[in-house]
């Protein structure tokens, strides 16, 4: 632990970034600790916090729009690598498919908070072929 909060204090905002990116991404990665550590460190700054929210909201949003252009790019066979790790490919794609022609746009809000959903929403935002300025406004 005392080496993850000395690289927060020396890389903190680098660390924030690519955590958040590769987690975003779809790979396997904990996020949850290096935001609390990157947290911790900076308490002893006000100002640095929001540093820490801007590394880590443009790491997400750099992967969504990875996710998203993917989507677009290669339609349902992107749906199909992102759904590879999950249990039965088939059921995973057809659900998002079904979840997100039901609730629409409004799934992005949602899917944010469920950590199965929130890349495969975005893949089905480019597949659908939602506007980008309004799948922007709902992530």
């Amino acid at each position: 632990m005392q080496q993850i909060a000395f690289g927060a204090e020396w890389y903190g905002l680098l660390i924030v970034f690519f955590n958040a990116l590769v987690a975003q991404a779809g790979i396997p990665v904990p996020a949850f600790p290096i935001l609390m550590v990157a947290g911790a460190v900076a308490s002893q700054s006000r100002h640095q916090i929001f540093q820490i929210i801007a590394a880590g909201s443009i790491g997400c949003m750099i992967a969504d729009l990875v996710w998203y252009w993917g989507g677009k790019r290669f339609g349902s066979r992107i749906m199909r690598l992102v759904c590879k790790v999950s249990l039965s490919p088939d059921v995973c794609v057809h659900q998002t498919e079904m979840m997100f022609l039901k609730v629409g746009s409004w799934s992005l809000i949602f899917a944010k908070w469920l950590p199965a959903l929130s890349t495969i929403s975005v893949a089905m935002a480019g597949v659908t072929k939602m506007p980008l300025v309004l799948s922007s406004h709902l992530m």
